[in-house]
């Protein structure tokens, strides 16, 4: 069976990348107009097409058009809470950690 989750989305991180990027840009129509329009595209697909799915005893996340390598939930050593944006490309502050395989702690 088949399970798919999508990723809950933090509408403030958009906010703040979105601003990050805009005060970073400089001048000209192109910088300006057209380079965020595209940046801000790609970013909102990602953001919003983020998905954890359960098939065949693997977990499997995609983010946007990237794709990571399945993993085995019987590997799976520990899962908890973590607000670290280090921890997991996700599109949102409330996150997850998962520890699996072969750990060095």
């Amino acid at each position: 069976m088949k399970k798919k989750y999508p990723s809950k989305v933090s509408y403030g991180l958009l906010l703040f990348i979105f601003v990050l990027i805009e005060n970073g840009l400089g001048q000209g129509i192109f910088v300006k107009m057209v380079f965020p329009i595209i940046l801000y595209g790609f970013i909102v697909y990602l953001f919003f097409n983020t998905s954890y799915t359960i098939e065949n005893g693997q977990l499997k996340i995609k983010f946007g058009f990237f794709s990571f390598k399945p993993i085995d939930i019987k590997d799976i050593k520990e899962i908890s809470k973590t607000n670290s944006i280090l921890s997991s490309p996700a599109p949102s502050f409330d996150r997850i950690e998962i520890k699996y395989g072969k750990q060095i702690w």
